[in-house]
């Protein structure tokens, strides 16, 4: 036995949001006869590899848009919220600077 830690757990894959995933899976190795470890544990590197990708893509993103707005925490973020709010200017603008405040707060993890 290795002192590593497990990175598979086990799983409520009958959640409603892990259900049609989990269908949709077993449906596809079934009928793509990936029935090997082998077979599947190549399918997840590939998909792991498009994570990470997306990943520091958001992270990118995010910082951009960060830089942007000039805040990123949770506290910068409220405070900047409540002037956008407050100080008189274009719908248009103040629309788009509320939008990427909302962004923000959700790619935070």
């Amino acid at each position: 036995m290795t002192s590593e830690t497990n990175i598979y757990a086990e799983r409520a894959v009958h959640t409603a949001e892990l259900r049609g995933h989990f269908v949709r899976h077993i449906d596809h190795m079934t009928r793509e006869s990936l029935h090997y470890k082998s077979d599947i544990a190549a399918e997840l590197a590939f998909r792991d590899a498009e994570i990470d990708r997306l990943r520091n893509q958001v992270n990118t993103l995010t910082d951009a848009l960060a830089g942007m707005i000039g805040a990123s925490t949770k506290e910068e973020l409220d405070a900047m919220e409540i002037g956008v709010r407050s100080l008189p200017g274009c719908e248009e603008d103040r629309a788009v600077a509320l939008n990427a405040i909302h962004a923000l707060r959700a790619c935070a993890v």
